[in-house]
């Protein structure tokens, strides 16, 4: 298997908050030497609203979930509070995960320290507020 060198990707300065995102791709992902599970996760890009990086680029943030919809996973609250009407409950019941693209809502965002720099993580994604 050849393997092709990649770009790091960019590191922004952004401060703690919750910023409004767009979602803008959903792929599966398999991460190495994963801490729990078998390391296959839902990826997550976003676009976050107004910020644009060092190249006048919009800010793309990805996170990622287990791919498992019950009651009680990350990924099942998300697509709850982005305002999608899935029963969770419903064993059996299917969810098109493309149908995440377009949905806005927010990205929580805490930074960690890594190489002693920050680097912005989402932590959450929760549903934009309602209109008054």
């Amino acid at each position: 298997m050849k393997l092709s060198v990649t770009a790091p990707k960019p590191r922004y300065d952004l401060d703690n908050g919750t910023y409004p995102m767009e979602i803008v791709a959903i792929n599966e992902a398999v991460i190495e030497n994963p801490q729990y599970g078998d390391g296959h996760v839902i990826r997550i890009d976003m676009a976050l609203d107004g910020q644009v990086g060092s190249d006048d680029e919009p800010v793309i943030l990805d996170t990622i979930a287990n791919p498992k919809l019950s009651p009680k996973s990350k990924l099942g609250g998300w697509i709850k509070a982005l305002g999608f009407d899935v029963d969770l409950t419903a064993v059996g019941q299917e969810f098109d995960l493309d149908d995440l693209i377009g949905a806005k809502g927010l990205a929580v965002i805490e930074n960690d320290i890594r190489d002693d720099q920050f680097w912005p993580r989402v932590v959450n994604i929760v549903g934009a507020p309602k209109a008054g």
